[in-house]
């Protein structure tokens, strides 16, 4: 059919434009085959983590050169855990934790953050904030473990502070009295 309306539009001197398409024709269009883009879909959040031994003054862990254990240039090594790290800190001590994570183009991460007691967290090297009791003071974190005073910390939005690539995230906890505890939990959001 379209053979001869062609034929007979090109007798009487009209030649269709080649380039525009009717109802029907093959336009040879293939979609791109389906590629799922990184996600949560690609999230591991089965994180490595290191630790440092009981720190017993309120000075950052930092290497020889002076970096502290939270910046992405730290050198030193740290022995590795696993979280929750339950009951391995002293009363009277704190205990340095840093993990080395791979992300690529991520939508979003939370962080569920539990300690007794004070608990700072930085993500590449910058400070995403401080919970409960300061050096040596109880106040715990999204824990009633027989803490007289205690903080709840909805999830944290960390995804401003993640690049493509490694991330360091690290976290510090002091340990006031008796019962430590750290735990950090990780949650892809699309």
């Amino acid at each position: 059919m379209v053979l001869l309306l062609t034929l007979a539009c090109s007798e009487y001197g009209f030649v269709p434009d080649q380039d525009v398409l009717t109802p029907g024709e093959d336009a040879g269009f293939e979609p791109d085959p389906y590629e799922p883009t990184a996600g949560c879909e690609t999230f591991d959040s089965g994180w490595t983590w290191a630790a440092s031994d009981a720190l017993w003054e309120s000075d950052d862990p930092a290497d020889a050169d002076g970096v502290a254990f939270y910046d992405v240039d730290y050198a030193d090594a740290l022995g590795s855990i696993s979280l929750p790290d339950a009951h391995q800190v002293p009363p009277g001590a704190d205990r340095a934790y840093r993990a080395v994570v791979p992300i690529e183009a991520v939508p979003g991460v939370l962080v569920d953050i539990q300690s007794d007691d004070g608990l700072w967290l930085w993500v590449n090297g910058e400070e995403v904030g401080h919970w409960g009791g300061d050096w040596q003071t109880e106040g715990c974190v999204n824990d009633e473990a027989n803490c007289l005073e205690y903080v709840t910390v909805d999830p944290i939005d960390i995804t401003p502070y993640l690049v493509d690539g490694d991330n360091i995230i690290a976290a510090r906890v002091s340990n006031a009295i008796e019962g430590s505890w750290f735990d950090l939990v990780p949650t892809c959001v699309d």
